[in-house]
C-alpha cells in the first residue's frame, strides 16, 4: 500500500526555523507554528490539547504582570508594561488557547469521519450524514477539507456524492481476489493510535498511516 507523506512546508515553516523563532521571539515563533499546523496532518491530529495548555500559560502570566501593575510593582510605566505584556503574552496566549480548541474539535470530528469511511467503509455521502446526525451539505464540507489536507490521500466525491477512496477500494479488491491469487507477502491490519483508522500492513515493515502520517 502507497503511503502519503505529509507536504513540504518550505524553508519558513521547517521545524528548525520555527525553534529559532520561539528563541529569539516566540511570538513569531507562534505564528510559524499555528500555520504550519493548519497543514500538517500528522501534528495537527496531536497538538491541540498541547496548544491550549500552553496559551493559558500566557494568558496566567499576563494576570500576574496585570496584578504587579496594580499594586505598584512599576510606578509609572504601568500603560507600557500592560501593552507590551499584551503584545508578548496575553494576545500570543488568547490565540494560543483558541486554536488548540479549534484542533482538538477537529481531530474528534475527522477521526470519527475516518471511522465511518475507512473501518467501516461506508461511502454514500448521505449515510455518513445520518450516522454524524449533520446534514448533507456540511458533511460533504467537512470531508472536502479533510481531502485538501491530505486525510483521505486521492479521494473525491463522485457525482453521485459518494466519497471513493482509493486505498480502500485496493483493499476491498484484495480481499475479493480467490486465496490462491492473493499476494504471497504476509499483511496484518493494524489500527493507527492517531487517527483510529485501519491500515494495511506488510508484516515485518515499519511504515506510516496513510490518513495521518503517524507512525505504525
Amino acid at each position: 500500500m502507497e503511503v502519503v507523506k505529509n507536504r513540504n512546508f518550505g524553508w519558513m515553516h521547517s521545524w528548525p526555523v520555527i525553534v529559532l523563532a520561539f528563541i529569539f521571539f516566540w511570538p513569531v515563533g507562534i505564528l510559524l507554528l499555528i500555520t504550519r499546523l493548519t497543514k500538517d496532518r500528522k501534528t495537527s491530529m496531536v497538538a491541540g490539547k498541547g496548544l491550549s495548555i500552553l496559551g493559558y500559560i500566557l494568558v496566567a502570566l499576563y494576570s500576574l504582570f496585570f496584578i504587579m501593575v496594580l499594586v505598584g510593582e512599576f510606578p509609572g510605566e504601568e500603560l507600557f508594561v500592560l501593552l507590551a505584556f499584551g503584545v508578548l503574552l496575553l494576545l500570543p496566549g488568547v490565540l494560543l488557547v483558541r486554536f488548540g480548541r479549534k484542533l482538538v474539535k477537529q481531530s474528534a470530528v475527522f477521526k470519527k469521519y475516518l471511522n465511518l469511511i475507512i473501518n467501516h467503509r461506508m461511502s454514500s455521502i448521505e449515510e455518513i450524514a445520518t450516522s454524524m446526525q449533520k446534514d448533507i451539505g456540511s458533511v460533504r464540507k467537512d470531508i472536502e477539507s479533510m481531502i485538501d489536507k491530505n486525510f483521505l490521500p486521492n479521494a473525491f466525491i463522485d457525482q453521485n456524492l459518494y466519497i471513493r477512496v482509493p486505498s480502500v477500494e485496493q483493499q476491498v479488491a484484495v480481499e475479493d481476489q480467490p486465496h490462491s491469487s492473493q499476494p504471497s507477502k504476509v499483511t496484518r491490519n493494524v489500527t493507527c493510535n492517531g487517527c483510529g483508522a485501519n491500515n494495511i500492513i506488510i508484516e515485518g515493515e515499519t511504515t506510516e498511516c496513510e490518513y495521518c502520517g503517524a507512525s505504525l
